[in-house]
């Protein structure tokens, strides 16, 4: 669906060309349209691309114990992260918390 050298941090510098492209007035109306037709099927794209690779990872058999490892090793990777540090696994936001034992802990408090 896209090509080998696709980065997505690329939008990063693409959106304010694009911006800059729309707002410099050298473009035709029919130009705008082309422009943000082009946007939108991007943008339509992405969501495609991320939807597919959403369900090739929860289609794993496995992937109760792949959220598990993830949060082994998220933990390992973040010994000293504070209780309140909110972050993303297996498409679930966790916080760190430390338990009754005094464990830092990883625990989830929404679905995506």
């Amino acid at each position: 669906m896209f090509e080998d050298d696709f980065n997505i941090e690329d939008l990063d510098r693409l959106i304010p060309i694009v911006d800059r492209l729309m707002q410099s007035g050298t473009l035709t109306e029919e130009e705008k349209w082309a422009v943000d037709q082009s946007c939108r099927a991007a943008s339509d794209l992405l969501f495609i691309r991320h939807s597919e690779t959403a369900k090739a990872f929860y289609a794993h058999p496995d992937i109760e114990e792949r959220c598990a490892s993830s949060i082994r090793e998220w933990l390992v990777e973040n010994s000293g992260a504070k209780p309140g540090t909110v972050t993303a696994i297996c498409g679930r936001m966790h916080v760190a918390s430390y338990d009754l034992d005094g464990n830092l802990g990883l625990y989830p408090f929404r679905d995506s």
